[in-house]
This record gives C-alpha cells, structure tokens and sequence, in this order.
C-alpha cells in the first residue's frame, strides 16, 4: 500500500501546476479511495471512501472519530468543529449563498434601505 501512495504522490508532483495538476490528484484520491483496506477500528476490510465519509461524520456529530489504525482524532476546539460542519454541509448542499431571500426578495438589501427593484 505505502508503495501505490508514494507512486501516487510521485505522478501528482511531477505534474505541472493548474487545472490539469488538480485533475490528477483528483484522480489519484478517487483510485486510492475506491481500494478496500484494513480498518482495525472494525477488525476487517473497509472500502476506504465510506471509512472516510464515517469519519467526517463522526467528527462533525461527536467531535472526535478514530483512523483505520485506531488513532483517536479530535477537533481540538470550536473553530475546528465548526470547520468539519461547514465542510459537511457544503458537500451536502452546495455552498452557502450569501443573500438571503425571503418570497424572493433579498432581506438584506430592504433593511439596508436599498430597492430591490433598482438594483
């Protein structure tokens, strides 16, 4: 396994920077995650994508989750809890919008005093 990753890594780094050198790590993590592996936290082979969605959640749900090998991870205070939800949330819904609608009209704007109609 350590010798995929540093090939892996090795294609991903001698890649040149831009759209394309993303593009190629995006591929390196889909084919390192769709592999199965040991996860000592369940005792047998775990495809590697759900293990890491099981830990994003258990991070966000309980602030602290366990790696494959048993590592306890935890969020070490607000902010970094925080982080892990926004994250979640983000892949769930898309990003958050920055104006807020209400029956179509931007809230924002009308207690600012700005005409929606106007702008």
């Amino acid at each position: 396994m350590g010798d995929e990753i540093a090939t892996s890594s090795q294609q991903v780094l001698s890649a040149t920077k831009g759209a394309g050198s993303r593009r190629q790590m995006a591929g390196a993590l889909k084919r390192q995650l769709s592999r199965r592996s040991y996860a000592a936290t369940q005792g047998k082979k775990v495809a590697k994508r759900e293990y890491l969605a099981k830990m994003i959640t258990e991070l966000a749900l309980n602030q602290e989750t366990f790696a494959m090998d048993g590592t306890s991870i935890q969020c070490g205070d607000y902010n970094d809890w925080l982080k892990t939800v926004q994250f979640v949330f983000n892949h769930l819904d898309g990003p958050a919008t920055q104006e807020a609608q209400f029956n179509g009209v931007n809230i924002f704007k009308v207690y600012a005093g700005i005409d929606p109609d106007k702008v």
